[in-house]
């Protein structure tokens, strides 16, 4: 059979591509192969100290040459003794690192006795704390006695977008000294970015066991009040939209901050007559599903229930002066927006022990009222009045004599801006969301070694 020319011409050509096909191919797998091979994990400490990293810890006895326990037949692990409350392990490398390749830090703990606590944290170039340090009870749990604990946290909720990191700090979480726990396998892993936020609760009276907190960014816009029928926004939705920092005026409410509430039941015969949409849409979004600082939570919970952030902060004042331990009206009412345990038993004792249930409850109780949900309120009460809702949580009444008195101070802390002068510097606002230089490491010495004196300025600043 003879071919025509045609089907040379395409013989030719299928002989050309296959040939250009065999001679890029293994170049292609090698340049993908040495791609790959090209991130390896960055390795901090495994068996050693990774000769470019160097001890920055504090208030604790540190041995990187630990040899029992030890992990995978590494020959040491690093043994951490915490001499004093909020103590940390802190791994400091001399030039700052870009983690942009980097997806997860990870690491592996066990403790020496139950019920140690840590939390992991990330500074910047610039040694200032990224983010709030995050407990590792997010993250499985707590080291536990008689076995290693693996532990892989994603950098998003360390750091952010920010790229460069100078120290790693594993931290005392307890205001008291703890028992050794030990450490190996410290690196920086590989892969591509996939941090799952926490879902956002369907409404439930149970609180939910895994905060939402810190998986994101952050935002940098003013929380202000969203009018009468107005969609809210969700846990999930606002914890995206805070603006985070380090700053924190209270240090004592560390432990509050971070603790999520225990399960409840809403009683409904505890709220006198109110609104179906309070009874089925309203009363059922209160979780208290967030940790952070202070300010966070008043922030998270302006957004979560459509209300101006400042307002919010000058009524903590009024109430507690932004003190979660507070104590008010002969014991009857506890936390930073004073939850009365005698009218609403069922908030007990979360309204205690959980800042950001405190102000999740009262900011619900805020929108019903302004929605126009308590319907056994009279003296010309009516939907849409912010400051008229401000005055009933205290009262209990609409623009009654100790309702318009309350409003009154409110509106004087609001004026005077109370909370910027509680020693931490102003709050940081839209357009400067990085805390004051207060709360910097300049006081600290470079080699890490504070006093005790500085050793409380570290734990109520810089740490939590």
């Amino acid at each position: 059979m003879q071919l025509s020319p045609r089907m040379v011409r395409v013989g030719l050509a299928l002989l050309v591509a296959v040939t250009i096909l065999a001679a890029i191919i293994p170049f292609v797998i090698s340049k993908v192969a040495t791609q790959a091979a090209a991130v390896q994990p960055l390795v901090v400490y495994k068996g050693s100290l990774s000769s470019s990293w160097q001890s920055w810890s504090w208030g604790s006895s540190i041995n990187f040459k630990n040899t029992s326990p030890v992990y995978s037949g590494n020959q040491y692990s690093i043994s951490v003794t915490g001499k004093n409350g909020w103590s940390g392990l802190a791994l400091h490398v001399g030039k700052a690192i870009n983690i942009s390749q980097y997806t997860s830090l990870s690491f592996v703990a066990y403790a020496s006795k139950p019920g140690l606590h840590y939390a992991v944290g990330l500074y910047d170039q610039n040694q200032h704390l990224i983010r709030p340090v995050v407990p590792l009870t997010r993250y499985g749990g707590d080291p536990v006695s008689g076995s290693w604990t693996s532990y892989t946290i994603p950098l998003g909720d360390l750091a952010g977008q920010r790229q460069q990191v100078s120290e790693i700090l594993i931290q005392n979480a307890t205001s008291q000294k703890q028992a050794a726990a030990y450490f190996d396998a410290i690196q920086l892993l590989p892969g591509i970015q996939s941090v799952t936020p926490s879902p956002t609760p369907s409404p439930t009276s149970s609180a939910s066991n895994s905060p939402i907190v810190n998986q994101q960014s952050g935002g940098n816009a003013y929380f202000s009040l969203l009018p009468v029928g107005s969609a809210l926004p969700s846990d999930q939705e606002c914890a995206a939209r805070v603006r985070y920092s380090s700053w924190e005026p209270r240090s004592d409410n560390y432990k509050a901050n971070h603790t999520l509430p225990t399960s409840f039941t809403i009683d409904m015969s505890k709220f006198g007559p109110i609104s179906q949409q309070a009874k089925t849409q309203l009363l059922p979004r209160i979780d208290g599903n967030f940790t952070g600082t202070t300010d966070e939570i008043l922030q998270w919970a302006a957004c979560k229930w459509g209300f101006d952030e400042n307002i919010l902060r000058a009524q903590a004042v009024q109430e507690s002066d932004w003190h979660q331990s507070h104590v008010g009206d002969n014991g009857a009412s506890y936390g930073i927006m004073q939850v009365k345990r005698t009218y609403v038993p069922f908030t007990y004792p979360n309204s205690m022990n959980s800042t950001a249930f405190n102000v999740d409850y009262m900011m619900a109780i805020r929108r019903i009222c302004f929605e126009g949900g308590i319907l056994f309120l009279k003296n010309g009460y009516h939907a849409g009045d912010e400051w008229g809702c401000v005055g009933n949580w205290f009262s209990g009444a609409w623009m009654d004599s100790g309702a318009k008195d309350y409003i009154s101070k409110v509106k004087a802390r609001l004026q005077n801006q109370d909370w910027n002068h509680y020693g931490a510097g102003p709050v940081p606002m839209p357009g400067n969301p990085i805390a004051p230089s207060m709360h910097t490491d300049a006081t600290i010495p470079a080699n890490h070694t504070p006093n005790a004196q500085q050793l409380t300025f570290i734990a109520d600043v810089r740490h939590l």
